[in-house]
């Protein structure tokens, strides 16, 4: 935690940089994210331990994306530039109702009294970006965490210069944000400017890393859970309700196509023959009451 950085504990912050040392051959993308984390939150007050480390500077792609994050959160944050016009934004914040709608009134009437002047500030700062993004599409290594956190941070700068939405990044918002990061969860915002697409059900898709054969993967009241077993599966699927069940059953696959579509009537657990290739599924119910939930379970063939 952030008391890991006082004197006495930084031996904390060390023992647990060894451990993700050793964890990296089995585990590189996980190990990756969560360096990047320890940066973010430690900036350059890491001990010696860590920062004399060859270990630590020789991940390809890690100083230069850190590097670069570091300056788009500094572009944002010194964006607007001009003292009177933070401070109407400030008072934009803090205000609500009648007093807000006054507040952006006048940001407004700023704005277009000092448009030539704000006009060479925008190019200013999309050229600022344009040379970030050039930075970013600069990494290539063989590392695919390092490629993904650049591709996506990339195509975020596209859109804060072009307004526009690479489509590949929808590729990217269906991966695991538990193995890869933030960047999913910003691929998945990106993406859902432009298009309603419930990208929730690609959440805690590291479950099946260390699971169980029997698993609840709905959390809440019991008579609300749907568990699934034997997880992983390799025949047949058990579904089990909390409570008596009505409604529509989907099996389907990660990217949301339909492999399986079955009506039910006051059910409390039904039995589903698999036959489908080994991975990851989900399982969809959607209740007479229009209630939806979407469940995971893995195929191991």
């Amino acid at each position: 935690g952030p008391d890991w950085l006082s004197s006495a504990n930084q031996v904390q912050l060390c023992r647990y940089f060894k451990y993700l040392k050793r964890k990296y051959s089995s585990n590189p993308d996980r190990v990756f994210v969560k360096l990047i984390h320890l940066v973010r939150l430690y900036g350059s007050n890491f001990p010696r331990c860590i920062l004399q480390d060859p270990f630590f500077n020789s991940i390809c792609g890690f100083d230069e994306i850190i590097k670069n994050y570091n300056k788009l959160n500094a572009l944002q944050t010194n964006r607007i530039q001009n003292p009177q016009l933070k401070a109407l934004h400030l008072a934009f914040i803090q205000s609500d109702g009648r007093n807000r709608s006054i507040a952006a009134s006048r940001i407004g009437q700023y704005v277009n009294q000092n448009s030539t002047r704000f006009k060479s500030d925008i190019i200013r700062y999309n050229a600022a970006l344009i040379t970030l993004k050039d930075e970013f599409d600069f990494i290539a290594c063989n590392n695919s965490i390092a490629d993904l956190w650049a591709d996506v941070l990339s195509s975020s700068l596209k859109y804060l210069i072009e307004g526009t939405i690479d489509p590949g990044l929808i590729n990217h918002a269906q991966r695991c944000s538990d193995r890869y990061g933030d960047v999913i969860h910003l691929s998945r915002a990106l993406v859902n400017t432009q298009q309603n697409i419930d990208l929730d059900i690609y959440d805690d898709c590291d479950l099946f890393e260390n699971t169980n054969q029997r698993s609840a993967s709905q959390q809440g009241p019991k008579d609300q859970q749907i568990i699934l077993y034997p997880n992983p599966v390799s025949t047949q699927l058990v579904v089990e309700f909390g409570k008596e069940f009505s409604g529509n059953i989907q099996i389907m696959s990660m990217d949301g196509k339909v492999l399986r579509n079955r009506n039910h009537s006051k059910i409390f657990k039904t039995e589903i023959d698999i036959a489908l290739g080994s991975g990851l599924y989900l399982l969809k119910t959607i209740s007479k009451d229009g209630e939806i939930r979407t469940n995971k379970f893995l195929v191991s063939n």
